[in-house]
């Protein structure tokens, strides 16, 4: 079960993995520090000594790697597509080399 206490940091948590943060950025890492900034405590509220935040230490680790690993598998998408892009583009300028060729050897003739 969930401390009163802890619920504010747990809220904050969440609003930063959905992306909707109030007081930090939405470029923010999710870390110990950033949490407590969103909760509205200070920047080192959340001490690793404090066996009260143990369980809640954790899931802010768990949340940060998992939104790690999201943005790392959407940079390899992007980058696929960028990849594709590029493809298609010198697929594309060499189709318009191919016409500009035979349009100018139709006109010659």
């Amino acid at each position: 079960m969930i401390d009163k206490k802890l619920n504010v940091y747990y809220e904050a948590l969440k609003r930063i993995d959905e992306g909707n943060p109030l007081r930090v950025g939405t470029s923010e890492k999710i870390s110990l520090r950033s949490v407590a900034i969103e909760a509205g405590r200070s920047a080192g509220a959340i001490k690793k000594s404090r066996p009260l935040y143990a369980q809640l230490i954790d899931d802010i680790k768990l949340v940060a790697e998992n939104n790690t690993k999201k943005k790392n598998h959407i940079e390899l998408a992007l980058d696929k597509a960028k990849q594709n892009a590029e493809t298609y583009r010198k697929l594309y300028e060499e189709t318009l080399a191919r016409e500009v060729v035979l349009l100018s050897r139709a006109l010659k003739k």
